[in-house]
Parts: C-alpha cells; sequence; structure tokens
C-alpha cells in the first residue's frame, strides 16, 4: 500500500472528526463570503441559507456561490498541506542523513498516532479529548481572525483557506509523520497534497450539504466504521515497517 494512499485514505476519513472540529471555521469563512457579496449587491442582497433552514427562492445561486467559495477555501487549503509537506520533507532529509532509524521511528510514531485518532473517532478511547480541547481553545481567536478578512476577493478566500490549513490538527499530523520520514520534499508535498485532496469532499459539502453531511456524518456507525477504518491504516503502516526495519541491520 503506497503512502499517497494511505494520505488520501486518512483525508477522507477524517470528515466524522473534521464535522466537529472544522465544521463551525467552514461555516464562519462562507458567512464572510456571504456577507461580502451582499455589500456588493445591496440592489439584490444575497439571502442567507440558516443553518438548517430551508433554501429559498434564491437558493440556486446561493448554493453555486457557496460551492465556488468553499472550493478556493479548499484550495488555499491543500496549498497549506503542500508547504508543509515540502517544509517536512526538507526536515526530513536533514533527519536521514543520520541514518534509517529516525524515519522508522517517525513513520512509527506516526502510525501509532493513526490508532489512536481512529480509536477517538470511533469513540472507544477518550485518550484525545484533551488534545481535541486545547485544539478548539486555539481555534477560537481564528475564528475571529478569519471575520476581519475581506472575503470579497478570491486570493483573499485562498489566503483564508491556507490560514485553516495551518491550524492545529491530530490527523495532519499523522501525516507530516509520515512526510518527514519520506526523507524527500517532492515526496513529501505530493503526501500532503494527496491528503488535502482526500478532504476537500467534506470542504465542498460546507459549500451547500453540510447540514445534510453532517447528520450522515455524526452518526455512530459511521464514526465507528470510519475509526475502525484509520486504525487498519496505522496498523497497515505498522506492519509496513516490518519490510524497512530489517535494512537498520545491515547499517
Amino acid at each position: 500500500m503506497s503512502d499517497l494512499f494511505i494520505a488520501f485514505s486518512l483525508g477522507l476519513l477524517s470528515a466524522p472528526h473534521c464535522i466537529g472540529m472544522c465544521g463551525s471555521i467552514a461555516t464562519a469563512l462562507l458567512m464572510s463570503a456571504q456577507r461580502s457579496k451582499q455589500a456588493l449587491s445591496q440592489a439584490q442582497p444575497i439571502r442567507m441559507v440558516s443553518a438548517g433552514g430551508p433554501a429559498q427562492s434564491s437558493a440556486s445561486p446561493v448554493s453555486v456561490g457557496a460551492v465556488n467559495d468553499a472550493f478556493l477555501f479548499g484550495s488555499g487549503k491543500l496549498l497549506a498541506y503542500v508547504l508543509l509537506g515540502a517544509s517536512a520533507g526538507g526536515i526530513g532529509m536533514v533527519i536521514g542523513s543520520f541514518g534509517p532509524l529516525p524515519g522508522v521511528l517517525l513513520r512509527g510514531l506516526s502510525a501509532m498516532l493513526m490508532v489512536a485518532i481512529g480509536l477517538y473517532i470511533a469513540g472507544w478511547w477518550r485518550g484525545l479529548a484533551q488534545l481535541e480541547a486545547l485544539g478548539a481553545r486555539l481555534w477560537h481567536p481564528a475564528l475571529r481572525m478569519f471575520g476581519r478578512i475581506d472575503m470579497g476577493s478570491g486570493p483573499n478566500k485562498l489566503f483564508a483557506g491556507a490560514l485553516w490549513g495551518f491550524l492545529p490538527c491530530g490527523i495532519v499530523y499523522s501525516v507530516l509523520g509520515l512526510a518527514l520520514a519520506s526523507g524527500s520534499v517532492g515526496k513529501a508535498a505530493a503526501m500532503m497534497a494527496s491528503f488535502g485532496l482526500g478532504t476537500m469532499p467534506f470542504v465542498l459539502s460546507a459549500g451547500g450539504l453540510l447540514q445534510v453531511a453532517g447528520k450522515a456524518l455524526a452518526q455512530p456507525l459511521v464514526k465507528r466504521c470510519a475509526g475502525a477504518a484509520m486504525i487498519l491504516l496505522g496498523l497497515v503502516t505498522l506492519y509496513m515497517l516490518l519490510g524497512i526495519s530489517p535494512a537498520l541491520h545491515s547499517h
């Protein structure tokens, strides 16, 4: 199983976790973008769709515009992941100069973090609850900062999405661990790009389907399945280390 596939799968499986952790950020960004559009079209103001409320007569243009906004935010987020991956790859090249052991340890730690996050998402272990609470506290200032950005232009939306990508997240850290272990700037950047593409369905759903998607992703069965799949990816990553570790004995 390739690292790119593992990274993409982690992005897809992160949705049940992201709907709780990032849902407020996605909503804040989209509402800010809609307010900017209202300010630019006072003659025919865009009618907001309230949380959980039905779409009004202008639902079609609002939905298309919201999806476009979500795409820009997601593209900025993806760019942030690529930059993080390239940085991690550069650091990994330096670490790799000390031999294969640091890379193996990084992959092992990343795999164990995947397992821990999977257990947490599935609701089988609450050991990461404090870490999640810390992340939520760090995100509150970010929400206020997003509110001060003028979302009337595409570049600003890309910038806001990039800031979103730099916010702390345990799942991102697990992929960054793999990126560090890759020992290559190109491979690490591609790995984080693959992860970012895996998260895009969630980001785009924020453009009009967040309420529906949120209810579906919050179902216990969905969370257990996603958590179990993430645990499996972590165990597969640990198993892949068995093919790497014999190389340590030759050094």
